[in-house]
């Protein structure tokens, strides 16, 4: 099952002509990110030089909502990184139906089929990296055509999708109570404060007869568990709270569930 994302996430284009912000002129390829050494923004930096009419931005520390903005305005967004898991900036661009450019490493090669929904390219390839660009700056008609598909493809993503899935999966893990619509218990070790609050808790929460969310993250040492029986103990990424869940599972003899966010 496929962590979700937020697809209908806002975002905010940095262009304002009429604040004097206009649109720099000519080609812009764009990227997200943290400086990590994996990400290889250095070599994607040179390689943009490569053309005067290239232009990079690196959307980095800035509020959700304006990296969003620059994804949605580029001519190209790049992930140029020789590791990924699932990568959600890659699954937002597809979704805001930028063209992409891809290493095929780690999951990427499972939201991008070469030729189809963009580009993939060998990791620290420089020269197919220039090529790739080249091809989405010479032929935009074919670039958006793969960015439509793309974005198509980002439909299984969402949180509806996800937590249905989710949802189904709890309920076939034990099959006698799966007969009942609702009758299924599960704890959920969350680090989001947040959570109950959240849409993806009310989702969660009708599939089964009772969530109950338990929050370990900052602040906390140690989380109370309820003295009650479970039928699911699930969590969230990091590997620790995972670990927990897995503690609390054996003890109380109740499966399993791990949500992994890579």
């Amino acid at each position: 099952i496929y962590s979700s994302v937020d697809l209908a996430a806002a975002y905010e284009l940095p262009f304002d002509y009429a604040q004097g912000k206009p649109r720099p002129d000519g080609f812009l390829v764009v990227s997200s990110g943290r400086r990590v050494p994996w990400k290889n923004f250095e070599r994607l930096e040179r390689v943009v030089a490569r053309e005067k009419s290239w232009r990079f931005f690196l959307a980095e520390n800035l509020p959700r909502t304006r990296a969003l903005g620059w994804v949605k305005a580029a001519d190209v967004f790049v992930l140029n990184s020789t590791y990924e898991g699932l990568s959600h900036a890659l699954i937002e661009a597809m979704a805001l139906g930028t063209p992409v450019v891809a290493t095929a490493v780690g999951g990427n090669p499972e939201l991008i089929e070469n030729g189809v929904d963009g580009l993939l390219i060998p990791p620290g390839d420089d020269n197919a990296l220039y090529a790739a660009l080249k091809r989405v700056e010479e032929n935009r008609e074919s670039a958006l055509a793969r960015a439509q598909s793309a974005r198509a493809k980002t439909k299984q993503f969402s949180i509806d999708a996800a937590v249905s899935k989710l949802a189904a999966l709890l309920k076939n893990m034990n099959p006698v109570r799966s007969q009942a619509s609702n009758g299924m218990k599960v704890l959920m070790i969350t680090g989001d404060k947040n959570f109950v609050s959240s849409e993806r808790f009310a989702l969660q929460a009708s599939q089964v007869e009772k969530l109950v969310p338990v929050y370990w993250g900052r602040g906390t040492l140690w989380p109370k568990i309820p003295k009650e029986h479970f039928d699911v103990v699930t969590a969230q990424d990091p590997f620790w709270r995972g670990l927990f869940a897995w503690v609390v599972a054996r003890r109380t003899g109740a499966k399993l569930n791990i949500q992994v966010h890579t």
